[in-house]
């Protein structure tokens, strides 16, 4: 599948629900901190904008979380 990144934020109850999906299905994934300056600044070279969990896999972007939209990209 290629490397998944997911930019995410501690406060944000939707990261959180994408992590424990990634978790649950044993998907390696890297996590950005768009808190942070370097997050932040990496979270806009993939496109930014307003939303977040940013999920980047494959070329593709599912922007927020949503369970059917994670498992068509995986395949589940």
């Amino acid at each position: 599948l290629g490397a998944v990144t997911l930019y995410s934020a501690v406060w944000c109850g939707y990261c959180r629900q994408a992590k424990a999906y990634l978790a649950s299905h044993g998907i390696a994934y890297r996590e950005v901190d768009v808190e942070s300056p370097s997050g932040a600044a990496d979270f806009a070279r993939a496109g930014g904008g307003r939303g977040i969990p940013l999920l980047v896999a494959s070329g593709q972007q599912i922007r927020g979380y949503s369970q059917a939209s994670y498992d068509a990209l995986f395949g589940r």
